[in-house]
């Protein structure tokens, strides 16, 4: 219910990015797609410049990093804080979400 009023592309927002960046943390890979099919664009940064990738990357969520990547998001995309995806999954021990 919800997704459908918050997600449409004329009312995507901090906020709305914020939540897939919050989904793609936590690993939650159906909620991530439910919102990519949204037409949320998955490069875009929520009101802190945080990242749905950098953020799947820190959580070392392999799966939510394949979607993704298979949207048009570029794997060497920095934040705010210059943080890369594959940058934090070295520095957290992910190797699988490295290679």
């Amino acid at each position: 219910l919800l997704l459908g009023q918050a997600l449409s592309p004329a009312h995507a927002n901090d906020q709305s990015c914020l939540a897939l960046v919050v989904a793609a943390l936590i690993g939650h890979l159906e909620l991530c797609s439910m919102m990519l099919s949204q037409l949320l664009h998955p490069a875009r940064a929520d009101a802190q410049d945080s990242l749905a990738l950098v953020g799947a990357a820190k959580g070392g969520h392999l799966e939510v990093c394949r979607l993704l990547l298979s949207q048009p998001v570029h794997p060497a995309l920095a934040d705010a804080r210059n943080s890369k995806a594959l940058k934090i999954a070295a520095e957290k021990g992910h190797l699988e979400v490295c290679r």
